[in-house]
């Protein structure tokens, strides 16, 4: 499984943000190598997830989630992005 690649967060495996070990997404049921732990903003339970249904969507559909604060977002970040 390559990991998904993002705009603005270019390397997720190197931040600490991610937990590593085989785990069960509770999104999509599959098992991956390593789930995000970052900052998830939704109104379910699940506090971690894979970068496979976070770059798919799935995570945001699922459980109308985001991954980040409009106020924390880096600079050059264009305002339609936030």
């Amino acid at each position: 499984n390559d990991v998904p690649t993002f705009t603005y967060f270019p390397n997720p495996l190197e931040n600490e943000c991610m937990r590593v070990g085989s785990c069960i997404c509770p999104c999509c049921n599959a098992t991956r190598p390593h789930m995000y732990v970052g900052p998830m903003f939704h109104l379910e339970e699940p506090e971690e997830v894979c970068l496979w249904c976070i770059a798919s969507g799935l995570a945001a559909d699922r459980w109308n989630a985001t991954f980040c604060s409009v106020h924390n977002a880096p600079a050059g970040v264009p305002e339609t992005i936030k």
